[in-house]
C-alpha cells in the first residue's frame, strides 16, 4: 500500500516540480499574475522544492511504513498534503477566474492526506504475525 503511495506522491510531485523549474512564466500567467523577476524566480525555487520532495519519495518508497517505521516522511508528507488541502479550501471561497481548477486539486490534496493519515495508524507488525 504504501509503495503505490509513495510513487504517486512522487509522480505528482515531479510533475508539478518540472512543470514550475520549466514554465514559470506560463505558471504566473495562468494564475494572473505579474512575471516579475522575484516571482518567476520564486516558481524555480517552488519546483526545485517539488523536485527534492519527488525523489524523496521515490527513493524510500521500498522502506516499511507505519507505526513508528517510516514515520518522518509519513508525517511531513500528511502535513503537507493537509495543509494544502485546507488551503485550497480556504481558496474556494473567494471568487478567482481558476476555481474549477480548484476542486481536482482539492480531491488529490484530500485523498493524499487521507491516504497518509491511513498509513500513520497502520501497524506494518500486525501484517507479519500469523
Amino acid at each position: 500500500m504504501t509503495k503505490t503511495i509513495q510513487s504517486i506522491n512522487a509522480g505528482l510531485s515531479s510533475l508539478l516540480g518540472i512543470t514550475c523549474s520549466f514554465l514559470p512564466q506560463e505558471i504566473l500567467e495562468f494564475l494572473t499574475l505579474e512575471a516579475t523577476a522575484t516571482a518567476v524566480f520564486l516558481i524555480k525555487v517552488l519546483g526545485a522544492f517539488y523536485l527534492g520532495w519527488a525523489i524523496l519519495n521515490y527513493m524510500i518508497r521500498d522502506i516499511t511504513m507505519g507505526g513508528i517505521y517510516g514515520r518522518p516522511i509519513i508525517i511531513s508528507n500528511l502535513a503537507y498534503y493537509g495543509t494544502c488541502t485546507i488551503l485550497l479550501l480556504k481558496e474556494v471561497t473567494r471568487p478567482i477566474e481558476i476555481q474549477p481548477y480548484l476542486f481536482i486539486g482539492i480531491a488529490v490534496y484530500c485523498v493524499m492526506s487521507i491516504s497518509y493519515y491511513r498509513v500513520l495508524r497502520y501497524n506494518p507488525a500486525k501484517s507479519y504475525e500469523a
